[in-house]
């Protein structure tokens, strides 16, 4: 698959960075490949629903402007996205509606034969609730779009999107960190910590138990930090795991992903990053610390159980 659309489908001035809606690490580079001309042609957007429909709607308008910098919010192709009358723009919401094979047959029949322009964004919200047969009917064309089509999926937990979908996209986070800075401080004084726990519950050294002991001491008056951690650490090594190393966080600690991506069965990886969100927000329910943390690591140890090794990979 073609990593970014040619050239010549996007080559405009775009505007500046700070100009933009949300701004994080991951929509900075972004920025920076629709600079030079080269936007993915399929992104999937990760965050809460509010910040990924905030950063579609600039983005398809970004796509489909004809003027400098895009969007310039002068030229037709503005003044139809912002009356919300664009034809070029395709709308599947799977959050807001039971999404059928119908539907999704409909989208490219439209998507291969749009009479209106050179370009066109489908948009597909709530990617992480695709069933896997409508699932596997977007492929294609995620895969080998044609030319000038963007498409522009949201997860509000990317982690959940299905693998074959996830792999054919470019995942940009749209929310900031939630931290403030010396959370963030806090965050790399604890990742060796937090890797080396990793590998500790891997190899199945420490009764479950134990693991949640030692994962809550490493800030017990922040319950929710080492999760926060430990949910980055684990989403970068399910991203070695599939093959994907572009998207990496934690690059100073490559030896230890590629490392830990041995041990980890994909599944595993993918049930245990949902039970580190899931007990992230049950300390805002007000379960205990200690209870909320054994009941994870009893879980996770139990998805990360399985062997890896005859696992497929994905591209």
């Amino acid at each position: 698959m073609d990593d970014t659309l040619r050239n010549e489908a996007f080559v405009r001035r775009v505007r500046l960075f700070s100009e933009w809606p949300r701004q994080t690490e991951d929509l900075r580079r972004l920025w920076e490949l629709a600079e030079a001309g080269q936007v993915p042609h399929a992104v999937l957007l990760g965050g809460s629903s509010h910040a990924t429909a905030e950063m579609t709607k600039f983005l398809a308008n970004m796509w489909l402007c004809t003027g400098e910098p895009a969007p310039c919010g002068e030229c037709p192709a503005c003044r139809w996205f912002a009356a919300g009358t664009h034809p070029d723009v395709l709308t599947l919401d799977v959050a807001g509606a039971d999404i059928r094979v119908e539907h999704v047959k409909e989208l490219l029949h439209t998507i291969a034969y749009r009479p209106h322009g050179g370009r066109l964004v489908y948009v597909l919200a709530g990617a992480d609730a695709l069933t896997p047969l409508v699932a596997n009917l977007l492929l294609k064309t995620l895969e080998e779009p044609p030319s000038g089509v963007l498409a522009l999926l949201t997860a509000e937990h990317p982690n959940r999107v299905l693998p074959t979908v996830r792999s054919r996209c470019f995942l940009y986070q749209t929310d900031l960190p939630a931290t403030t800075v010396e959370a963030q401080d806090g965050f790399a004084a604890l990742l060796p910590a937090v890797i080396q726990w990793t590998e500790t519950m891997l190899e199945g050294r420490e009764h479950p138990l134990e693991l949640a002991d030692s994962l809550l001491a490493l800030a017990p008056s922040e319950a929710a930090l080492p999760l926060d951690v430990l949910a980055s650490w684990l989403r970068d090594v399910l991203h070695v795991r599939l093959g994907d190393e572009e998207h990496i966080q934690h690059r100073a600690w490559s030896d230890d992903l590629h490392k830990q991506a041995q041990k980890a069965p994909t599944q595993g990886l993918v049930q245990a990053i949902d039970l580190v969100l899931d007990a992230k927000s049950r300390l805002t329910a007000h379960v205990a610390p200690q209870y909320n943390y054994a009941q994870m690591c009893i879980r996770m140890r139990r998805a990360c159980a399985s062997p890896c090794k005859d696992e497929p990979r994905f591209a």
